[in-house]
């Protein structure tokens, strides 16, 4: 359990906007959102966009969390802890996120998140290439990875060959690395040990479902070139295309790398029928196999049993002048946004402005992957 001070601190930094009726279970430490129907026609626009509007979107925001709020594992437990005292030295930036919720397409089956994450504005852009590792031996502050900031780091023991570290620059508390504890690349595809290692802390978090990912090469997002995973609790909502892949793989045999003939993009994706590394393993080596060269660049995503992985053609998409990055969140459909200029562009993008037609995709995979069409 936290004490109360750090209580305190976690509630203080999880409320910086205040939230109109948040659905919070207790004993599963889940928050609920505010759901969010749109269509494909154009939004009005009459109102200018602003943090408290969203032209006619609703929005649902982080949940306060109370101090007599438990949670449901100590890691988790503790992991918070260390959140809050790195927050509070200064060692660990967030300021709070707001997220909203779109859904779109014909059906309404295409789901989004815009994170207005404010910290991405702190975070600095990568000035060497990804590939480049010979930078990073001499002098070692030029990675962040070695040596791990000891405010930052949450335990060197736990696994063998990986520290677990908090992000400095968090999109949710909670928001976890697995660094390498000497420099691999991170155009290096997953070993065995780094899948063992993103299991093992997977459920250290049990019963707090989580996402799990990696960013493979300078394509995919990744910003620093020293190889690491991320995991992210999922304390708010589920990843946006989660029902879709769920219902798509209902009838699908487990531990079996396919291809939905339904998304027009390149893509692999699999249900698990546990959570053995080695089996995981195993199917993104096929995953990795079938899709050969373009998948030298990818994002893997791993989420309620489901491995996900997107061949990367390119790493930003363009909207409306301004390019955003997409790592393995944006490939499934959690896109952050740094302003609430951003999240207009975005809006646009996704064929809800006025100044813009529909999109020919409203696929995240077909902006930045490779879209079956052109293959």
């Amino acid at each position: 359990m936290l004490n109360n001070n750090l209580s305190r601190q976690l509630a203080r930094s999880l409320s910086h906007h205040p939230v109109s009726n948040p659905t919070i279970a207790s004993h599963h430490h889940t928050l609920s959102p505010t759901r969010i129907y749109t269509t494909r026609a154009h939004l009005s626009t009459s109102q200018p966009l602003s943090l408290p509007l969203l032209d006619h979107l609703s929005r649902a925001k982080i949940s306060k969390l109370s101090a007599n709020m438990t949670f449901p594992s100590p890691f988790f437990d503790k992991l918070l802890a260390k959140h809050s005292e790195a927050m509070a030295s200064g060692h660990l930036i967030y300021y709070g996120a707001e997220t909203y919720l779109v859904q779109t397409g014909d059906n309404n089956e295409i789901h989004y998140h815009i994170r207005h994450v404010p910290a991405l504005n702190k975070k600095p852009e990568p000035s060497k290439p990804i590939e480049a590792p010979k930078e990073f031996v001499e002098p070692q502050k030029r990675n962040p990875f070695l040596p791990c900031d000891e405010e930052l780091l949450f335990s060197s023991s736990l696994l063998p060959n990986h520290n677990i570290v908090l992000n400095k620059f968090c999109v949710i508390p909670g928001h976890t690395l697995l660094t390498t504890k000497v420099f691999e690349s991170q155009s290096e595809p997953l070993s065995l040990t780094d899948v063992e290692a993103l299991f093992a802390i997977v459920q250290k978090f049990s019963p707090t479902k989580t996402l799990g990912f990696f960013n493979c090469g300078k394509l995919s997002g990744a910003s620093q070139p020293h190889k690491h995973l991320q995991l992210i609790p999922l304390t708010e909502q589920e990843p946006p295309i989660q029902k879709f892949l769920s219902e798509s793989l209902a009838n699908q045999a487990h531990d079996t790398s396919l291809e939905l003939t339904c998304l027009p993009y390149l893509h692999r994706v699999a249900r698990l029928s546990s959570n053995n590394p080695n089996t995981a393993y195993n199917i993104y080596s096929q995953m990795l196999h079938e899709l050969g060269d373009k998948a030298q660049h990818h994002n893997l995503t791993v989420f309620d049993g489901i491995m996900y992985l997107l061949p990367r053609s390119k790493e930003k998409f363009e909207a409306s002048g301004d390019e955003f990055s997409i790592n393995s969140l944006g490939a499934v459909h959690m896109v952050l946004a740094r302003s609430s200029d951003q999240i207009t562009r975005l809006k646009d993008q996704m064929g809800l402005g006025s100044q813009r037609p529909i999109p020919k995709s409203l696929w995240i995979g077909e902006w930045v992957g490779w879209s079956k069409s052109k293959v």
